[in-house]
């Protein structure tokens, strides 16, 4: 999937950098069935702040995206105004949805490379920001996952599918409320949610350079072993789709997703790995690091990134 160069220069709309706090702590080794709990940086930017976020707004169309994708900015989905941001076909129709979760340390500005890309395929895209603390991650997610798909079926049309993405530790969480194990009938605090819990059943999950043993099997991060991905596998059939790309600076190597994967195998649980070495884990996503400043930022995109074309191709198989 080709893209002229003029069309990549309109994401300078997105804010301001991200500051990713410690990127390279190594991780510790794993077993294929049982990966022992990471040993990586907890210590990165939980994104958004606290307070109010902007109000929402409508993008014109970006350039190269002309008259195919139709872009709200900060759609509030909680009383606190926590936000998401929808990409949508300019086309009337019936579409499926995608709600796709950022990393912990980016924000969700930074991941329109990849919603548009989607969108423009004839799918509805949803990225929110959102909290997921280490102690209860689900809370916002959840609430996400319910307002949006209202929202949409509100303002477009009931999604004809729903499917979960994640990017990181966005991809742990996909995992947890898309399979309904522990993690998605874990209680949360309902007290900031417009919305009831989502009705409408997942269809497949994506995730993308997921962070998969931040919770091991056991680990102290997950001692009732609720938010493991480890303990959600046989709570369902909803396929998944793994995506990983070479270890970069957020030091998330391929194994990671291969030992899920094993343990996918071993559970009987559908599922379909795709290792791309040769793309790193965060030109998935579209995104680019300054190491030394600890920053998130768009990739540079004067020049075509395979990663994003990656990752595209891989939510068109989840929809079938």
């Amino acid at each position: 999937m080709r893209r002229e160069r003029g069309r990549r220069q309109w994401w300078r709309w997105a804010t301001a950098a991200v500051v990713a706090g410690s990127l390279g702590v190594a991780c510790s080794s794993a077993e294929k069935a049982a990966p022992a709990p990471t040993t990586r940086s907890l210590t990165v930017a939980t994104y958004p702040r606290d307070g109010v976020e902007a109000p929402p707004a409508t993008f014109p169309p970006p350039e190269g995206f002309e008259g195919t994708v139709s872009i709200t900015a900060n759609l509030p989905y909680t009383t606190s105004q926590r936000g998401f941001d929808l990409y949508r076909p300019l086309r009337s129709g019936s579409f499926p949805l995608v709600v796709l979760f950022p990393g912990r340390a980016s924000d969700k500005s930074l991941y329109g490379q990849v919603a548009a890309s989607i969108a423009e395929r004839d799918v509805i895209v949803a990225v929110p920001d959102y909290k997921a603390t280490l102690e209860d991650p689900a809370d916002e997610a959840r609430c996400a996952i319910a307002a949006i798909g209202d929202v949409v079926a509100t303002k477009i049309g009931e999604p004809t599918q729903l499917v979960l993405a994640g990017y990181a530790f966005g991809a742990v969480v996909a995992l947890g409320e898309g399979l309904g194990g522990p993690w998605a009938t874990a209680p949360v605090d309902r007290a900031t949610c417009p919305a009831p819990p989502s009705s409408r059943p997942v269809h497949a999950v994506v995730g993308i350079a997921g962070d998969y043993d931040r919770f091991g099997p056991g680990g102290s991060a997950d001692p009732t072993g609720t938010w493991s991905p480890y303990f959600q596998l046989g709570a369902s059939s909803v396929p998944v789709r793994l995506v990983h790309g070479s270890r970069d600076a957020l030091d998330v190597g391929p194994e990671v997703s291969e030992a899920l994967a094993a343990a996918l195998d071993a559970a009987g649980h559908p599922f379909e790995l795709r290792v791309e070495a040769s793309v790193a884990n965060l030109e998935l996503a579209g995104l680019s690091v300054d190491a030394a400043a600890g920053t998130f930022a768009p990739l540079d995109l004067a020049d075509d990134h395979r990663g994003v074309d990656v990752v595209v191709e891989e939510v068109l198989a989840a929809l079938g």
